[in-house]
């Protein structure tokens, strides 16, 4: 680990991409996020029926495909030829390493979903560090699934836990795992008069949608705040630095 950032910067990761020009997920939400000057960017994985893993945040393809079917229960070949609400193809796990190895200075939050863990047990993390093993010294894998993230670290790659409570046993557990991230969602942090958990991690905060919140949350103790929407809320952050000076 590198050393402890220093406090009240505010770091913007890139939540499924750029999605506000381009749906979630997909390689043009990541070009766009980088183009815009993303470092940090978070996406989704789940693994087709014949065990090959795909970017995806949803177990089920109606909300971002309109039509039916389940993501573990469908071939790569099938998920492949999907069209996506917006326009563009589910990639796979590969085609977004590939655009990774060309941006030597992102830092990619990968997170194995519960449902492919459910589907293809302890074998979808193996695939999935395999697939990004050309680029593991710049992502994280990161899952809500803790022997997941344990499993990980126990293959060499720096992990990172997402929250599920905030509560004196989830606390338990982090203290035990601690994992080079946690991962918390806004809405599950305590009152700001409570301090957050002090350990090894650092802290991400999702899903921040104000420049504002954003910058408080920084000023709290996030080392990094996930949004949806990355592009507006760096153009933001540029109008408050410059307001600042």
């Amino acid at each position: 680990m590198d050393p402890p950032p220093p406090e009240n910067v505010l770091r913007l990761v890139a939540h499924r991409g750029d999605t506000g020009r381009n749906p979630e997920n997909t390689l043009p939400a990541f070009v766009a996020a980088v183009e815009a000057g993303a470092t940090l960017i978070e996406l989704d994985v789940h693994l087709s029926a014949d065990a090959v893993p795909v970017v995806i945040h949803d177990a089920d393809l109606r909300r971002t495909a309109s039509r039916a079917g389940l993501v573990a229960e469908l071939p790569l070949a099938t998920l492949l030829e999907v069209n996506l609400v917006g326009g563009a193809r589910i990639p796979t796990l590969a085609s977004f390493v590939e655009e990774l190895s060309g941006w030597p200075h992102v830092t990619a939050f990968v997170e194995l979903k519960p449902a492919a863990i459910a589907a293809h047990g302890a074998a979808a993390t193996d695939h999935t560090l395999e697939v990004l093993r050309p680029v593991l010294d710049r992502c994280v894998l990161i899952s809500f699934d803790h022997d997941a993230v344990v499993a990980a670290r126990s293959r060499g790659a720096v992990v990172g836990w997402i929250l599920d409570a905030w509560d004196d046993a989830t606390r338990a557990r982090a203290d035990d795992l601690a994992s080079e991230y946690l991962f918390c969602d806004r809405a599950k942090l305590p009152g700001a008069a409570e301090p957050w958990w002090p350990g090894p991690w650092r802290w991400i905060i999702y899903d921040v949608d104000d420049i504002d919140d954003a910058r408080d949350l920084a000023g709290r103790g996030a080392y990094a705040v996930e949004t949806m929407i990355f592009a507006a809320l760096r153009a933001a952050e540029t109008t408050a630095e410059r307001a600042d000076a």
